[in-house]
């Protein structure tokens, strides 16, 4: 048997909004936590547009944090005249290369009067460093980046382009047909064409030597570097090959061109100069005559050309020369 129970009627009003789930109440709990943006800074945000009022700071620890750099501007403009809130910072961005920091951050604020309050504490003592805060707009004391690409000083127009990263099913016919680029002619002789082209003089690819095939890389020639210059505007530095992305084309060195730095005279050695024709003959009888050799004779000598020296050397012959000894026996 069941017992009775009397149970209380509950009520239920359908009209009523459903009640959140636990996740839904962690979610609102994580949002709260979040500073409250102003809504001018709040829609270039969700542009994905960082705020105008930025600042960079610099000369920080490597185990600074983001909630330290919040504390660090709500604490020191507590006493000043413009309070920063943690509400006025919208974003605080510090790039990380592992666990620790690289030794700066991106600070923007909601509003500007916050971005001069917190440039005014540049040079203010932080976790043991002064550090260093400018606006983010200012680029001075920077140091630019050197100058690549085709045409640089480093990378200089030649008449050669390399090619890299290319796929192993690469041939030469399709770099003879992919680096051959078309140009329009001006008008003039009506027998000439309206359309000509410029091909590569040379396809130079490396290929592994047991099965043939491209190793990656190759050169390409032209006759001139103008037309060098030609193909690689129109082709450009970064192409498409075989279904490969991302293909790399600049200017190859020229050998050719390479001269060697003349030195300084003062620093060239001495050569000794070389005996005339005349003076060789007499060095090289000189030197086959037997008996003791004078001072001249082994100065003419050592400056004797070494295939004459080899031409009048005394020759072996090549007989049976009879033995000279004398036959020992010994008797039992």
């Amino acid at each position: 048997r069941k017992r009775g129970h009397d149970f209380d009627e509950i009520e239920i009003d359908l009209s009523q909004p459903e009640p959140a789930s636990k996740k839904q109440k962690r979610l609102e709990k994580k949002n709260k936590a979040k500073p409250v943006v102003q809504a001018s800074v709040a829609a270039a945000l969700e542009d994905g547009k960082r705020s105008p009022h930025g600042i960079w700071i610099g000369n920080l620890t490597f185990d600074t944090k983001r909630t330290d750099l919040r504390e660090f501007f709500v604490k020191r403009t507590a006493d000043a005249a413009v309070k920063i809130n943690d509400a006025d910072i919208c974003r605080v961005n510090m790039p990380q290369t592992g666990k620790q920091n690289r030794g700066f951050a991106y600070v923007d604020f909601t509003t500007e009067a916050a971005m001069a309050a917190a440039i005014a504490l540049s040079e203010t003592p932080f976790n043991g460093r002064r550090v260093l805060i400018k606006s983010a707009q200012n680029f001075e004391g920077r140091a630019e980046k050197p100058t690549q690409g085709p045409g640089s000083d480093k990378n200089p127009a030649t008449r050669i382009l390399f090619v890299g990263n290319l796929p192993f099913e690469t041939t030469q016919d399709n770099l003879q047909t992919r680096f051959t680029v078309p140009v329009k002619l001006k008008k003039g002789d009506d027998d000439a064409p309206s359309m000509a082209k410029i091909e590569p003089a040379l396809v130079r690819m490396a290929t592994f030597q047991d099965t043939g095939k491209c190793k990656g890389f190759a050169f390409i020639d032209y006759k001139t570097k103008e037309d060098a210059e030609f193909a690689l505007k129109r082709i450009g530095t970064s192409i498409k090959m075989l279904g490969r992305k991302d293909i790399k084309v600049e200017f190859g060195q020229d050998r050719s061109n390479r001269h060697k730095k003349p030195r300084d005279e003062n620093e060239r050695p001495e050569r000794p100069e070389r005996p005339a024709r005349g003076a060789a003959d007499a060095a090289a009888a000189a030197a086959a005559a037997p008996g003791k050799k004078s001072k001249a004779d082994r100065a003419a000598r050592k400056n004797m050309p070494s295939g004459l020296a080899l031409a009048n050397a005394q020759r072996a012959t090549a007989a049976i020369v009879p033995s000279t000894g004398k036959k020992i026996t010994f008797d039992d």
